[in-house]
């Protein structure tokens, strides 16, 4: 696993790792402390990636790198997650409103 030491932040048009590469990265045989220290820092930097890039609230960043992560469409009346074009966001239609 050389190179992960002090790994940099993706990109931040990169937004979203697979539960499946996670476990693989930290799954790994042989890995170190702070190998391991250092995949999680930068797993957990992805939400922090979203929000700077699109300029979010901490908490839309996470429900958008869950719906990224899931492969999901939103259903919500916030059009400030239009900001990030990689989600389907669906309007939700209130009735009598």
């Amino acid at each position: 696993m050389k190179g992960l030491v002090g790994a940099q932040a993706p990109p931040m048009d990169v937004s979203a790792v697979s539960v499946i590469t996670e476990i693989e990265l930290l799954g790994s045989p042989g890995l170190s402390r702070e190998e391991y220290d250092s995949i999680r820092q930068l797993l957990a930097d992805i939400p922090i990636i979203i929000r700077r890039g699109h300029r979010l609230e901490l908490a839309d960043a996470i429900i958008v790198a869950t719906a990224q992560v899931l492969g999901a469409s939103l259903i919500s009346n916030d059009r400030q997650l239009d900001r990030v074009p990689s989600i389907d966001r669906i309007e939700l239609k209130l009735l009598g409103g």
